[in-house]
């Protein structure tokens, strides 16, 4: 008789595979890939599936044997993360972002650490923590929901995240109708698929919720908006999706919980107390260094364990006051760094200052410039002054263009950043270009007229080329003094009459028509222009009415269009022989 006895091990028997895991995550997040393209167009689908696709192949090149010719996609586990990484991805990311995104996924975020099973960091954030850090502005190239759709595929354009400019209401934010990474935008489209995901049995609802309570009291101590922090940015999708990886994320409730909290707390704090005014990325990889101490220190103790149990509440106990400690000299540190007049004005000066100030710590906003123009000066981790940065803008083709400058300590420019167009993406889209805006660079306060009259302008994109200029000029004036002393005679000695007039406008002559009668001027009519016309026809609405009402012309362009305005005065000027 043999001594050999086979025995099965004690596990218990299940059907559900990585396979099947990684189907339902996927399902789970379809009406956020639908949203995707209802807000941004038909290139979210490249975005998706070009780094799905690439994260497959990388890892068929990188783990040999994980896919074959009978299973082209493996375990689908490579696609799947790819599938979630395109879906935190701008809509106006260049089309190697997915590429080089998905590389990293594959080589840095899963295969570094031993491959699936063996990562301790969540590979699709590893790869977009990487991204953040090396192309920051690549992928953060938010544009407006629906525009796609209202003005064509190349007339897209950018526009701040409600996390920079907090100017939409929370239904929009609620429905996706906000700009943001073309997966997270859409609160519902997420809940849904998260509702998926607990009927097919993935309880793993006390890492999301532990990130809304985190989230909600984090808001509340440092005096945010509890529910736009939820709607905005990334926190709906980071805590169903992110959070709740399967490899990454801790075991047993009270785990759960904790991990959960930490990572909505600390997105809040990274997006107040950073240069990143979106903090889930770095939350969730801080968190997953955590997971062994986590399961060390709080796990759920089995029936009879009270040792355990007492041990659990001391750990638990001795973590928080730790942490609120920290917090407590954190926070101290942070505000006595910052000083009681240098915190961060906006998200919109983190970001520019980390484009073209990369020295830089706080800013600190000029006082007593003009109305249209905001400006910053910057300072360095000493204090000492580094420059400033200037916003401005003016009307383009499509809507206006807003750039920020860079001005050094001596006011020359040193960089130019256009953070909001609405040209189109084909020609229009050509002013980004270093080649463009490199003629800029060197220009003074002194100099600044060089901006429009020495201008090179872009084939096809003239009136683009134009705005962006004007804009440069006018940010370049940013320390002119108002003049309080305007010059606000009325025209004297006037003949009546009508008389016509015309003067160089926005894009081509204005030709217009005045009249005269008991020597005031009584009206003003355009007789032929060739501006846009929206544009135009609020400039001299406004230019016509200020002439009339104060018989004058030493009156102020309308803001947003100076091209136009400078035209109708002249041309008004001209017919009355000033």
């Amino acid at each position: 008789m043999s001594d050999n006895l086979d025995y099965d091990g004690p596990h218990i028997g299940t059907t559900e595979t990585v396979s099947k895991a990684m189907w339902d995550v996927m399902i789970a997040l379809s009406p956020a890939f639908v949203a995707s393209v209802v807000f941004f167009g038909p290139y979210s689908i490249y975005l998706v599936l070009a780094t799905a696709l690439s994260a497959t192949v990388f890892e068929a090149i990188l783990a040999p044997g994980t896919i074959t010719l009978k299973r082209p996609f493996g375990d689908w586990s490579a696609f799947g993360a790819g599938y979630i990484l395109g879906l935190t991805l701008a809509p106006g990311s260049p089309w190697w972002i997915p590429i080089l995104g998905a590389f990293l996924l594959i080589a840095v975020g899963k295969q570094a650490f031993g491959g699936l099973g063996n990562n301790i960091f969540n590979p699709a954030l590893v790869a977009r923590g990487l991204l953040l850090i090396g192309w920051p502005a690549m992928i953060t190239e938010w544009e407006t929901p629906l525009a796609f759709w209202q003005t064509g595929a190349v007339d897209a354009f950018t526009s701040p995240t409600p996390l920079v400019s907090g100017e939409w209401s929370y239904l929009s934010m609620f429905l996706g109708n906000i700009p943001g990474s073309i997966g997270e935008t859409s609160a519902l489209a997420l809940i849904l698929g998260a509702v998926w995901l607990h009927i097919r049995g993935h309880r793993l609802h006390r890492i999301a919720f532990g990130v809304v309570i985190g989230t909600v009291v984090a808001a509340a101590a440092f005096g945010v908006d509890p529910l736009e922090s939820l709607l905005v940015g990334s926190i709906i999708f980071t805590g169903f999706y992110m959070a709740t990886d399967f490899v990454t994320s801790p075991m047993g409730k009270t785990p759960h919980w904790i991990f959960g909290f930490g990572i909505g707390f600390l997105t809040v704090v990274i997006r107040e107390f950073s240069i990143y005014p979106e903090g889930s990325t770095f939350a969730v990889l801080l968190m997953n260094a955590a997971v062994y101490a986590i399961d060390k220190l709080a796990a759920d103790p089995k029936f009879g364990e009270v040792s355990r149990r007492t041990f659990r509440t001391a750990s638990i106990g001795s973590v928080l006051l730790g942490a609120t400690l920290f917090t407590i000299i954190a926070t101290a540190g942070v505000l006595a760094w910052q000083g009681a007049d240098t915190n961060y004005t906006t998200a919109r000066t983190r970001s520019d200052m980390r484009t073209l100030f990369p020295d830089a710590r706080y800013a600190l906003p000029v006082e007593d410039v003009d109305d249209a123009i905001r400006a910053e000066e910057v300072f360095d981790s000493d204090g000492r002054m580094a420059g400033y940065l200037v916003y401005s803008e003016s009307e383009g083709y499509s809507g206006p263009i807003r750039v920020v400058i860079a001005l050094d300590t001596s006011y020359e420019v040193i960089g130019i950043r256009i953070y909001e167009e609405k040209e189109s993406r084909t020609l229009g889209s050509l002013i980004h270009r270093e080649s463009f805006l490199g003629q800029f660079l060197g220009l003074t306060p002194d100099t600044r007229s060089r901006a429009t009259d020495e201008l090179a302008t872009i084939s096809g994109a003239t009136v683009s080329s134009r705005a962006t200029a004007r804009a440069i000029e006018s940010a370049l004036g940013f320390f002119d003094e108002p003049d309080d002393d305007v010059d606000e005679e009325t025209v004297a000695d006037l003949e009546d009459g009508t008389f016509t007039g015309a003067a160089e406008g926005y894009a081509d002559e204005i030709e217009l028509e005045v009249t005269v009668e008991d020597g005031r001027i009584t009206s003003v009519e355009v007789l032929s222009h060739s501006d846009t016309r929206r544009i135009f026809e609020n400039a001299l609405e406004t230019i016509r009415e200020q002439i009339i009402d104060r018989q004058t012309t030493d009156i102020d362009s309308v803001s947003g269009a100076t091209g136009s305005s400078d035209g109708i005065i002249r041309a008004v000027e001209n017919a009355l022989g000033l």
